[in-house]
């Protein structure tokens, strides 16, 4: 045997990624209340809270996952109005699936659609969104820091989601484990 040693590169490729998630998905919620302590449901009411929403917008979530972030965004606010319109976007056809059952358990199938997509090339209008949220794609989305499509011009970490959103809106990464903006709000 030879003294050299070899350093595995992990495979970061969407549709590995894609796998991954597809074979947890059926204990990703339970282990994302687990791991987070339940902090995942405030972080989720903290950044729709911050769209400051009138009941007229178009959100879409990119990274939906089984649709938490869907869901919070209909669900009734004191003082405050839910998005009229979600798409959430995800390239994980099990959590999707999953999402699909939560949000017809919920109801909301009418306010509601998962698209099965990739968060670097997004299958949404230009300009089609008043509010964008995306989170935790941050953590395994591929090249999502080298990639810097020529839409991205407010976000403050490079990401297709500039290009969907509407002009006058703010679209920001809502996510406890970037530090980066937490406003999703029209800009005034």
């Amino acid at each position: 045997m030879s003294g050299s040693t070899r350093t595995a590169v992990p495979d970061k490729t969407p549709d590995r990624i894609a796998g991954m998630f597809d074979a947890i998905a059926p204990r990703y919620d339970l282990l994302n209340r687990l791991l987070s302590a339940g902090i995942d449901r405030w972080w989720r009411k903290r950044a729709i809270d911050s769209l400051a929403l009138s009941g007229r917008e178009v959100l879409v979530d990119v990274a939906t996952g089984t649709a938490d972030v869907a869901l919070e965004a209909c669900a009734p606010r004191r003082g405050g109005a839910r998005a009229a319109r979600i798409v959430g976007v995800d390239f994980a056809r099990a959590m999707l699936a999953l999402g699909v059952d939560k949000v017809a358990a919920a109801g909301e199938s009418s306010r509601i659609v998962l698209v099965h997509g990739d968060a670097m090339r997004l299958p949404v209008a230009t300009g089609s969104a008043d509010a964008v949220t995306i989170g935790m794609v941050l953590l395994t989305a591929h090249a999502a820091r080298t990639a810097r499509p020529p839409s991205v011009t407010t976000m403050s970490t490079p990401c297709p989601a500039n290009a969907v959103a509407s002009p006058g809106s703010c679209p920001g990464v809502p996510s406890p484990t970037c530090g980066t903006s937490t406003k999703l709000r029209p800009c005034t």
